[in-house]
């Protein structure tokens, strides 16, 4: 009987960690290699969030904010109410001057809002390998 008990338990603890949604989570201004994988305290979605921050001196660098929230509305707002935020210090020291949000994209699946470079590096890896062995296979056909 003890041993269905320890069973039911360890699945009851185990519950929570299958149910939840795993994402990457970083704010990265143009690497996002770094990106690290999350486990979302609730249901919802991941999110990949394109802005363009606007420097002080006018120069302009693409960032991405990866993460999760309860729904993909509400990562929405939040990047929106993000980008209507000026600090007046920052301003006045010229470090920023404002994000504009350019997209933000949500997916329901574990690590769906993941790093592109590593998506298409295994593409340039399957092309390179096919070009390496090419003429490997044309000798040996009669």
């Amino acid at each position: 009987m003890r041993g269905l008990q320890l069973v039911l338990l360890v699945f009851l603890l185990c519950w929570e960690r299958v149910l939840s949604l795993q994402c990457y989570s970083c704010l990265e201004l143009e690497n996002t290699s770094q990106c690290q994988p999350i486990q979302c305290p609730m249901s919802g979605v991941c999110f990949n969030s394109d802005m363009t921050v606007t420097l002080g001196s006018g120069k302009k660098v693409n960032s991405q904010h990866k993460g999760c929230a309860p729904s993909c509305e509400v990562a929405t707002k939040i990047m929106r109410q993000l980008s209507q935020m000026t600090n007046p210090e920052s301003l006045s020291q010229g470090v920023l001057t404002k994000f504009e949000v350019q997209e933000v994209t949500c997916c329901e699946k574990d690590l769906c809002n993941g790093v592109a470079r590593m998506a298409r590096s295994s593409w340039a890896l399957a092309g390179g390998l096919l070009l390496s062995l090419g003429p490997a296979f044309l000798r040996t056909l009669p």
